[in-house]
């Protein structure tokens, strides 16, 4: 972490030196431009027609380069700001807890056992508020919800308590494993939300939607206060004992009315919703504390209000990159089509076998006439005119990064099954993704979508059924480049997907290994049965293991893992295929 703290310092440091050379190069464009339009001013009447004709063409092409690379810089700038919503709202206003590592400790709060709080019907580890604060305390706090502005209800986080630390942890994504079904009821889990990890803890009963065929919980988030909805799809993590009996960092607050009319109450306690305040606690209850706002701090989450002003893609003082107009994207998407270079604008690379490789090569000798002194290569050039050069692409391979030994063990979870002796899992333990890689609507923007056809086996995010996003990888297109197959990576499942449901996928979320690796099931093959048979056999299969952890035996690890399954749930599976008919024994892969 100290490692990642000092790369992430000085990335920071360049940034800054690049910045302050963008605005002192911009200053001296901007003198320089407004002496040239003076002077021009002062001697166009006396200028030429031609020498006026020459002028007006170059200052033309000059203003209109700077000013396009000036808006699609200003553009990126913008798209590239800190988003503010409830999920990522964590990091922000934990962010002096990690400056700060002497950050005062208080003994009634933090030495205290937790007490459990059954109300609601949850059951969760949570402060003794009692002990927390007396009256005229200052609290630098944000409000993560507001739960109801009629009774100026809401609740906070103190960012000067030493748990909250803890909280940020968890958010980061730790190495956690991944509950294939709804968690028990009085057990603090990791619910993933808007790309974090948020605690929570769900109610013992549930409500069923006939329509939409789903039974639902609702779930407490125990560090924002809030109560959602949790769904048997949703991404859910198992925590470890000290993530779960950390009290719940969602402190329930009133504010009183000293000031102003009930209306500007409400209206202001909603404008505070996810901003850092400073209140001053009035009275302490068992379940609460009244409190007074003596300042809010609300500019700290956002820029200043000169800089909105003259932003022109800043509607009601905040920025929407879902706002963005046509011409905004083609701008951001823009790519200069003219070039002097044949190849160049034909191939879209430019070959460098010609400088590369020694024109005078000859095969017999494999050298030339210059001998030592020739610095190119000697190698012979492709008969049929291609280009040899190598260049990487941003392609990223299936293989999972650890080849494992035979005779190991591994824990596994199925997730799709595409033939009877084959199915794709994720490789629980340390080759797991930190980062749950699943997006919402809210996560992938419109600037992000995809405006230009894809390239065969580029990764991308594609929507699924489910309507989440996921790392895909393309793999064939219709004649018109409308309807794409796609490869989920993480998951191993095939699916064919519209352009307007793909999105770009950042390189950082590109690179990581993708989490879906092919098993084959030793000891058998399948059988020449009727593709009714084949559909039997399938769904049995799938019902059998699909998302269930379990624990595999490597016997060799090729261009797939060949694996026997252990324990008496599983070791029976190839036995009852074989029943079944389905499949054959096969020795060759058994050994």
């Amino acid at each position: 972490m100290v490692n990642r703290l000092d790369q992430l310092l000085q990335l920071h440091k360049m940034l800054m030196q690049e910045l302050l050379e963008v605005q002192s190069s911009a200053e001296f464009y901007l003198q320089g431009s407004c002496k040239l339009i003076d002077m021009l001013k002062e001697q166009w009447s006396d200028m030429s027609e031609d020498n006026g004709l020459i002028a007006y063409d170059s200052l033309v092409t000059s203003i209109t380069n700077i000013m396009n690379m000036a808006r699609k810089f200003n553009l990126l700038l913008q798209l590239n700001q800190p988003i503010k919503h409830k999920g990522k709202l964590v990091n922000e206003i934990l962010e002096q807890l990690t400056l700060d590592e002497k950050e005062e400790k208080t003994n009634d709060v933090d030495n205290i056992s937790s007490e459990i709080d059954e109300s609601d019907d949850f059951i969760y580890p949570k402060h003794n508020i009692n002990t927390m604060y007396q009256v005229n305390d200052i609290i630098n706090a944000s409000i993560t919800y507001v739960k109801d502005t009629e009774p100026l209800t809401f609740f906070i986080i103190d960012l000067h308590r030493s748990h909250a630390e803890k909280v940020k942890e968890i958010a980061q994504s730790l190495q956690l494993y991944q509950y294939h079904g709804v968690p028990p009821e009085c057990e603090v889990f990791g619910l993933v939300l808007d790309n974090r990890i948020l605690r929570a803890v769900r109610s013992s009963k549930s409500s069923y939607d006939p329509e939409l065929d789903e039974e639902f919980w609702s779930c407490y988030l125990l560090d924002f206060g809030e109560i959602v909805q949790l769904q048997s799809k949703d991404m859910m993590y198992k925590l470890c004992e000290e993530q779960r009996q950390t009290p719940a960092q969602a402190i329930q607050c009133q504010l009183t009315k000293t000031s102003g009319n009930q209306q500007e109450l409400q209206s202001k306690l909603k404008d505070l919703e996810y901003k850092s305040v400073i209140l001053k606690v009035v009275s302490v209850n068992n379940d609460d504390i009244q409190v007074e706002l003596i300042e809010d701090n609300s500019t700290a989450l956002r820029t200043d209000g000169k800089s909105q002003e003259t932003r022109p893609l800043l509607k009601n003082g905040e920025f929407n990159p879902n706002d963005l107009s046509q011409e905004d994207l083609d701008m951001l998407y823009d790519e200069p089509l003219c070039t002097s270079n044949a190849m160049k604008a034909v191939m879209g690379y430019d070959p460098q076998d010609d400088k590369r490789i020694c024109r005078f090569y000859n095969p017999k000798t494999r050298a030339c006439f210059k001998g030592a002194k020739c610095k190119q290569e000697h190698v012979p050039k492709h008969p049929d005119g291609w280009t040899k050069d190598i260049v990487l692409s941003n392609v990223y391979d299936q293989i999972p990064e650890v080849i494992y030994n035979k005779g190991d063990i591994i824990t596994i979870t199925p997730t799709n099954v595409p033939e009877l002796e084959f199915f794709h899992a994720q490789i629980n333990g340390s080759g797991q993704s930190k980062t749950p890689l699943i997006w919402n609507d809210d996560d992938v923007p419109s600037w992000k979508r995809l405006q230009k056809p894809p390239f065969v086996f580029e990764t991308v995010l594609a929507k699924y059924d489910d309507g989440f996003w996921y790392r895909a990888r393309i793999l064939t297109h219709d004649d018109d480049y409308k309807i794409y197959k796609v490869f989920y990576v993480d998951y191993g499942n095939e699916q064919l997907v519209h352009l307007r449901s793909m999105a770009k996928c950042d390189h950082s979320i590109a690179q990581i290994p993708c989490q879906a690796v092919l098993f084959r099931i030793a000891g058998i093959k399948t059988a020449h049965i009727t593709p009714e048979e084949h559909k039997v056999g399938m769904a049995k299969l799938c019902q059998l293991i699909l998302n269930q952890t379990m624990e595999v035996q490597v016997l060799a690890h090729n261009e797939h893992l060949l694996v026997s399954f252990l324990g008496k749930r599983f070791n029976t599976i190839p036995n009852m295929l074989i029943e079944m008919g389905c499949v054959v024994p096969f020795e060759s892969y058994s050994k």
